[in-house]
């Protein structure tokens, strides 16, 4: 989709994180910042991010055990593909929610 500016009429064309056409900004590089969604992905292929610092108490953790256990349910993973494994994702969220589903025998 492109535009066409009101005062100079020239167009300009900029895909969007999910492929839509904005007018007046410059195009991103190739796959930098499109969102993939929502999608099934083995936690085999998930690798942590070099510079994740959160620790969670025990504690804590086992209560994040139980509820995932008891109600099978947990928001979305948030990774990313990874910059130098190919066919891996890097977590750049929710680092602890997949240590406990490793636990519960998920894959």
């Amino acid at each position: 989709m492109s535009q066409q500016s009101p005062e100079s009429g020239a167009k300009s064309t900029l895909e969007s994180t999910t492929g839509d056409a904005i007018a007046g900004q410059k195009p991103q590089r190739p796959g930098l910042g499109t969102r993939i969604g929502p999608r099934v992905i083995p936690l085999d292929d998930l690798l942590p991010h070099p510079l994740n610092s959160n620790v969670m108490p025990p504690d804590l953790q086992a209560k994040l055990r139980a509820h995932i256990k008891r109600t099978g349910r947990y928001p979305f993973l948030v990774v990313r593909p990874h910059p130098d494994v190919a066919g891996k994702y890097q977590v750049l969220d929710v680092h602890h929610r997949i240590v406990v589903l490793r636990d519960l025998g998920h894959t």
